[in-house]
């Protein structure tokens, strides 16, 4: 199986999906790159809900996963797994197709402010990475 090519991964507060738009179905609203500290709760913190949108092309069928890591974790540069999300299933079919997707994630952790890396994977191979910063209180 070869691996899906990644065209666009962003992250967002909010998705909506158009049924009467089949060439371009999903609206993206509030991209998320940098995110307020959790709401009277501060840290360790949830958001409840965080968006994930994806181009994707393939063929076949395909799990897709997302990987939540704090990335400034430890000095020596060791990244922590905070979350795993998935899987996300994609029937591409049996011609090279591409795809576009949203998928909501919930309940997303944040132990800290800083930095996470968000990684996009199938069969533990990363496919596309993207990075939010959590603000301190």
């Amino acid at each position: 199986m070869e691996p899906v090519v990644v065209h666009h991964l962003l992250f967002c507060l909010e998705a909506s999906y158009d049924l009467d738009d089949p060439v371009t179905p999903y609206s993206l609203h509030n991209l998320a790159f940098v995110l307020p500290a959790p709401t009277g709760t501060g840290y360790p913190g949830v958001a409840a809900e965080l968006w994930v949108f994806a181009r994707v092309e393939g063929e076949g069928d395909c799990d897709l996963w997302v990987e939540v890591f704090r990335t400034d974790a430890a000095e020596d540069g060791e990244v922590e797994l905070v979350a795993a999300y998935g899987p996300f299933r994609i029937p591409f079919g049996a011609d090279l197709t591409a795809v576009s997707r949203a998928w909501k994630l919930l309940g997303v952790p944040f132990p800290a402010p800083g930095w996470y890396e968000f990684r996009l994977t199938q069969v533990g191979e990363v496919l596309a990475t993207e990075f939010i910063y959590l603000l301190e209180e």
